[in-house]
């Protein structure tokens, strides 16, 4: 099958597969499912999908948390040359229709309930709206004609395709989409960032190394699957060196650390709100994470009690710094820092990539002063799916990529991160851009004019703060507003506190003076 040259993501399952086929790859409170065995469902599912017609380029959307079935449906895709993309189980229809009506995907997956949400209206609603879709799979109960139960459809026998299942493996090349991540930009609307086999095999070895990672580890998974800290940093951190991924569906504090003592976790890796309401748990040391040997963290800055209480407890501490568009991390502080450094920076760019710090002109900024970040390398994106103008603003011609995020660099290469120039600001671990929101609240016809900034939070590092006028002669009150953001919004994108102005105060050029609003916060 060519899995011998490494160069595809579904290449290491299967050489873990042959290796050592009983090797446990997915735990959860369901059971455990060895490597051999999902090889097994892999391929078969794989051969499903070249039954309906998938081809090489095709898209694969799932609407799943962090279950077993998103990586049968992920590493088949990759295998018939065609892309997975995860949709988060929280989002509403009208973001979910955004993404199939830019993505087309020709097959469509979907847990029935869950957290007592029932998908299966919106996706047959769906169903009669894209043409596109050829399969639409049900994990669980279909409840409809027009969908198939997910392991129905994957156990099919299908010995037929065999020949032609070996004969496509072998035109999927290193450079193909294998993911699509989308993530929201200062338009509002989400783009969707094609990263290639070759992109996240790369970017995950070198982040597999820094994380010290064995096939002995056991790496919680709780993270959503449609994020890079779940479809590539942990999934496929612990696929590469065929260590064990602990599957969790939800993030409760309380159910991860039952999870960890159950299951012998050994890697976490979470945002800092993770950290934060598990160490606030009044019981915290009454559990048994004796198994753990190192915390990770990303997404945000770390408040210093957090890395100080995890820092007593004598096990190794890493973070650093990534995103969507370069597969994860990319920069990381080592094992050995103080401290200080690992609170206040987020490492230096590990040798097999480039970073620099650069003006508005895209020229580099003296050591010491704030520029924006920038990228190159093997693991930049390949572009944003079906948006080239959007690509041609974020990667130059010579591959470098422009983050937005301002940084300055000290004599040790390391960087701090000083704000982000592209206003996303990050709310539980999940980015929020402010325009998006704003796009929605405007469409409320009681709204004349929205402005949303950031607010930090204890909790959550940051939440939104939405300035609202309200149009002459109507009236709006805050829960009425926040319930229809809650309609057409996931939960962490609804701001948490609506102010009412008259009016807000505005530019010359007829722009709303988003800087005054900011120093005007601390009065309201």
């Amino acid at each position: 099958m060519g899995a011998e040259k490494l160069n595809l993501l579904w290449h290491y399952l299967a050489k873990h597969a042959a290796e050592d086929p009983h090797r446990p790859f997915m735990v959860s409170d369901k059971g455990e499912v060895s490597y051999g065995e999902a090889m097994a469902k892999t391929e078969a599912l794989a051969k499903g999908f070249l039954e309906v017609g998938v081809k090489r380029g095709d898209r694969i959307a799932m609407v799943t948390p962090a279950r077993e079935e998103f990586m049968y449906a992920y590493m088949a895709a990759g295998m018939v040359g065609a892309m997975w993309l995860g949709i988060n189980v929280r989002y509403m229809p009208d973001e979910v229709r955004y993404i199939l009506s830019n993505s087309t995907p020709g097959v469509l997956i979907t847990v029935d309930v869950f957290q007592k949400r029932d998908y299966r209206p919106m996706f047959e609603e769906f169903l009669n709206e894209f043409d596109c879709i050829k399969k639409c799979l049900v994990i669980g109960e279909t409840r409809s004609p027009k969908m198939e139960n997910f392991d129905r459809f994957m156990n099919h026998p299908r010995p037929h395709l065999d020949a032609q299942l070996k004969a496509r493996e072998e035109t999927v090349e290193e450079d193909d989409g294998a993911l699509i991540v989308y993530t929201s930009g200062t338009t509002g609307r989400p783009k969707g960032a094609v990263l290639t086999h070759k992109n996240i095999i790369r970017n995950i070895l070198v982040q597999d190394k820094r994380f010290f990672i064995q096939k002995s580890d056991r790496w919680l998974l709780h993270f959503p699957v449609n994020h890079v800290a779940g479809a590539t940093e942990v999934a496929i951190g612990a696929l590469l060196p065929g260590a064990t991924l602990v599957l969790m569906d939800h993030f409760d504090p309380r159910d991860v650390m039952e999870t960890i003592a159950r299951h012998k976790v050994t890697v976490l890796h979470q945002i800092p709100t993770m950290y934060i309401l598990e160490l606030n748990l009044p019981d915290y040391s009454s559990y048994d994470i004796s198994s753990i040997r190192e915390y990770l963290w990303a997404g945000s800055t770390a408040p210093r009690e957090m890395v100080e209480k995890l820092g007593a407890q004598g096990k190794t501490l890493i973070t650093g710094y990534g995103l969507t568009e370069v597969v994860g991390f990319v920069t990381y502080t080592n094992p050995d820092d103080d401290l200080e450094t690992q609170i206040s920076t987020v490492g230096a760019i590990d040798p097999e990539f480039q970073l620099r710090l650069v003006d508005k002109n895209h020229q580099e900024v003296p050591l010491g002063e704030v520029g924006e970040v920038a990228i190159k390398g093997t693991t930049v994106m390949k572009e944003y799916f079906n948006n080239p103008e959007a690509t041609r603003e974020a990667v130059d011609e010579e591959g470098w990529l422009y983050t937005g995020d301002l940084a300055h660099m000290d004599k040790r290469g390391y960087i701090t991160l000083r704000g982000r120039s592209k206003e996303m600001y990050i709310s539980g671990g999940f980015n929020v851009y402010p325009r998006e929101v704003e796009n929605v609240i405007e469409k409320h016809p009681a709204v004349m004019m929205v402005c949303v900034l950031a607010k930090k939070d204890p909790v959550y590092q940051e939440v939104g703060r939405a300035f609202v006028v309200v149009k002459q002669g109507m009236s709006l009150t805050e829960p009425e507003l926040r319930d229809y953001c809650r309609e057409k919004l996931a939960n962490y994108k609804v701001p948490k506190e609506f102010v009412f102005r008259s009016e807000l105060p505005m530019l010359g050029v007829g722009k709303i003076d988003k800087k005054k609003l900011a120093g005007e916060m601390q009065d309201v």
